[in-house]
C-alpha cells in the first residue's frame, strides 16, 4: 500500500513540474469600432489607411443626438465631405496579447466586412461571407512575458491601451466585377495569426 501512494506522488510530483513548463502564447480581440477621423473629411478614402486611428471619434453607436440610427457608422457619399457623415469610415481592432514566455510576433491581421442579410449569424461565414477582405502583414510584436498582459502596437516594447490597428473602408465591392456600393447595414471581423 505504501508503494502505491509513493508512486502516486511521485507521479503528481513529475505532472506539477510539467505543468510549470508549458507556455502559453495568445492574442485576442480586445475591442472593435468604428472610427472617423476628424480633420480629415476633406481627403480620399485611402488616406485612413494606416494602423493607430485610437483618436479619432468612434461612430460604431452614437448616442450624442438621441437617434443612434442617425448618427452610427454611415457612409453616405462617394466623395469627399468635409462633415460627418462622409465617404469613408476606419474599422479599427484592438490586439491583446499573453505570453508565459517570450515575445512572439503578430504574422497577419485580417478585416473580413460582410453584408447583413435576414437571420445572418456575424460569427458563421457560411451565413455571413465576406465582400471584401483586407490584409495587413506583420503588424506588430507581442512583448509579454511571464503571463503580463500586452497591448499591442506597431512599435517595440511599447504598450498602449489607446492603440488600434485600422482599415479604411469607403463602402465600395466587387459587384459583378466592377466596384459598386449598395445600402444596407455592414458588419466585419478580424482574424490574427501568429508563427
Amino acid at each position: 500500500m505504501n508503494r502505491k501512494i509513493s508512486i502516486l506522488l511521485a507521479f503528481l510530483f513529475a505532472g506539477g513540474a510539467l505543468v510549470q513548463n508549458l507556455s502559453a502564447q495568445q492574442i485576442f480581440v480586445n475591442n472593435l469600432d468604428v472610427k472617423y477621423v476628424d480633420g480629415a473629411a476633406n481627403q480620399y478614402c485611402n488616406t485612413l489607411q494606416t494602423m493607430n486611428l485610437g483618436n479619432g471619434s468612434s461612430k460604431a453607436w452614437d448616442t450624442s443626438t438621441g437617434d443612434i440610427w442617425a448618427r452610427s457608422s454611415r457612409i453616405e457619399y462617394d466623395k469627399p465631405k468635409t462633415s460627418y457623415p462622409g465617404n469613408c469610415l476606419a474599422l479599427c481592432v484592438q490586439l491583446v496579447c499573453v505570453s508565459t514566455t517570450s515575445p512572439f510576433g503578430i504574422n497577419n491581421l485580417t478585416f473580413e466586412i460582410f453584408k447583413y442579410t435576414p437571420g445572418a449569424n456575424p460569427g458563421n461565414k457560411d451565413s455571413t461571407p465576406p465582400i471584401k477582405t483586407i490584409s495587413m502583414d506583420n503588424v506588430g510584436k507581442c512583448n509579454s512575458a511571464n503571463g503580463d498582459k500586452w497591448y499591442v502596437t506597431d512599435q517595440e516594447n511599447v504598450s498602449n491601451t489607446a492603440f488600434r490597428f485600422c482599415t479604411a473602408f469607403d463602402g465600395a465591392y466587387n459587384l459583378n466585377g466592377l466596384f459598386g456600393k449598395t445600402n444596407g447595414q455592414y458588419g466585419f471581423r478580424v482574424i490574427t495569426k501568429t508563427n
